[in-house]
Formats: structure tokens, sequence, C-alpha cells
């Protein structure tokens, strides 16, 4: 009896200790640049620096630790994006450069894992991300499932904990967008009628942010 007493025990204090849930809310101001078609990141981040050219946002999220650190974090991040772009006047074949101010929404669901060192805890997760662009915050409301555009989304946390609930966060973003192509297959000039899909990048864009984490438990 007094083993089977002992086994139970370490089983339960096994348990608690492996299934040990934690709870928290968190939100962030965030800073970004998307990075242009055939631009480097390098090259992307030196040109938001010397035009001053940075993306602002926001970005709430609540995170769930499930199974020793592992779990998930769910996460929407608003920026409102500069995209500069050119056109070519055809009466006078001059070329005039335009800026448009797009408010991007990425929905995040990522899987989570947290690694606890003494007041820090590093976060790292990946997952899909579900974007849409809007003109103004009221256009949410009607939006539709196939307006979203899927990608991926993919990141870091670094949280210090002042207190036993309260926290610094600072994080790190990318979210990429590809668009699938289907090339055709040809032997000389003769169609095959087979295809094989290619991927190409429409949408790189990197961001960090810094805010305040509650941890409800």
């Amino acid at each position: 009896m007094k083993k089977i007493i002992a086994i139970i025990a370490s089983a339960v204090v096994f348990a608690s200790s492996t299934f040990a849930l934690g709870l928290g809310v968190g939100g962030k101001a965030i800073i970004g640049r998307n990075v242009a078609e055939g631009e480097t990141v390098s090259g992307a981040l030196s040109s938001a620096t010397s035009e001053n050219m940075f993306d602002f946002g926001g970005s709430g999220y609540v995170n769930l630790s499930i199974l020793g650190g592992l779990g998930a974090q769910l996460e929407a991040n608003v920026i409102n994006s500069s995209v500069t772009f050119k056109t070519k006047d055809d009466e006078n074949s001059e070329t005039k450069t335009t800026q448009c101010d797009t408010l991007f929404l990425d929905i995040a669901p990522m899987i989570w894992w947290n690694i606890d060192l003494w007041k820090l805890r590093i976060g790292l997760g990946a997952g899909p991300n579900f974007s849409i662009t809007v003109n103004n915050a009221s256009e949410l409301k009607t939006a539709t499932k196939d307006m979203f555009t899927t990608g991926l989304c993919a990141g870091a946390d670094v949280r210090f904990y002042i207190t036993d609930h309260l926290g610094i966060v600072v994080s790190g973003r990318y979210v990429g967008e590809f668009n699938k192509k289907e090339n055709e297959i040809k032997v000389g000039n003769v169609s095959t009628g087979e295809s094989y899909p290619t991927y190409e990048s429409q949408r790189q864009t990197l961001y960090g942010g810094i805010g305040a984490e509650f941890k409800l438990f």
C-alpha cells in the first residue's frame, strides 16, 4: 500500500510540473518595414533609417502554456504601412513617385514554446498568418473570409517580469506571403499537359515591438 501511495504521489507531482498551465495577455507598440521585391533586408532597414520611412502600429496577444512551456500564442497586429510606387506620364515621359498609406491587419495563431530563466522568459513561435489590407478600420466590419491572404508568421519574444504578474516584453516578427505559380512543362515547343508549382514572394515584412504583459497564472 505504501508503494502504491508513493507511486500515485510521484505521478501527481510529475503531472502538475509537466502540465503547468500559464496564461498571459499583453500589448505592444510595433515598428516595421516592408521589404520590396528585389530588396535585401539590410538594404530595406538602411533605406528606412536614412529616409525615416518606418511603419508604425500596435499589437495585442494571448499566450497559453500547456505542456512544459509548449503552448500557443494568438496575436493580432495592425500596422500602417507606406507603399511607394512609380508611375510614368505618357504625355511627357516623366516618372512620378507616389506614396500610399495602407493599413495591414495580421492575425497569427502560432505554436509557441516558452523557456523560463529566472525572471526572464524567452518565447519562440511560428504559424500561419492571415492578413487583410484596408483603407480604414471601419472596413474590417464588412470583411469576408476570401479577402484574407494566407502566409507565414514567425518570431521571438523576450519577457522580463518586474513582479510575479507584470512584465516587459520585447519582440521581433517576420511575416511572409507567397504566390503559387504553375509552370507548364514543355518538350521543345510542345506542351506535355503537365505543370509544376513554384512560389514567389509577394510580401515580406519585418517588425519589432515593445510593450507590457500581465501574467494571470
